[in-house]
């Protein structure tokens, strides 16, 4: 992993071009054309699919997983959704599956930021919702309070969501244009705040916002 950090603003950036070059060159897919998104079809089951190597495909379908799970956090619907058919990949899975290759070969040097509000460390919560693809509500903020952990970081904005998600969910049912079955569509919570809550556990401001989360 590759570690860039500038003193000056503040800011570290996290990225992994090398094992995205040494997997790029383990398909053979040096001279492949970009891509400007990862998955860019809705991928089924093909019964009656044509089938591919199965230990070739679990390979680069891990590899993507651990992509998703580290610096690469624009993977995780096309890993998620190549991660359905490990068990019997077709080459259609196996064509999508290296479609998001020639995607990682365009964006090699993407990777996470870091970065800190250096007058009051007070981490950054936001969201957006969008109805029938337009944007109606979002908000971008530093949180109330000051982090002791990156599982509290990421509970606040999560739960500041889920409450914003029910309040329109709400009034939706009391208009002429209610919905009759409002869906709630989350950007996964990373495996800190997905886990266990010891080491938070003693924070009656967790337990709460988890139950948000969980009921």
């Amino acid at each position: 992993m590759k570690v860039n950090r500038d003193r000056n603003k503040k800011l570290i950036y996290l990225s992994e071009p090398e094992k995205i070059q040494k997997l790029i060159k383990q398909f053979n897919m040096e001279d492949c054309k970009t891509k400007k998104i990862p998955l860019d079809v809705v991928l089924t089951s093909e019964k009656d699919g044509e089938p591919c190597d199965t230990t070739e495909y679990q390979i680069l379908v891990g590899s993507l997983l651990y992509l998703s799970t580290t610096t690469r956090r624009d993977l995780c619907q096309a890993a998620s959704q190549l991660s359905r058919f490990m068990a019997c990949p077709t080459k259609y899975h196996l064509k999508a599956a290296k479609g998001v290759l020639k995607y990682l070969k365009a964006t090699v040097n993407h990777g996470l930021y870091y970065a800190t509000d250096k007058e009051t460390r007070k981490s950054r919560t936001g969201y957006l919702f969008l109805l029938n693809g337009s944007l109606f509500s979002w908000q971008s903020k530093l949180q109330s309070t000051v982090s002791t952990s990156t599982t509290e970081v990421e509970y606040q904005p999560a739960s500041s969501a889920v409450k914003e998600a029910l309040w329109h969910a709400l009034r939706s049912w009391t208009t002429t244009t209610a919905c009759r079955k409002p869906s709630i569509l989350m950007w996964p919570i990373t495996s800190s705040a997905s886990g266990s809550c010891s080491a938070i556990s003693r924070s009656d401001i967790a337990k709460v916002r988890r139950c948000w989360l969980t009921h």
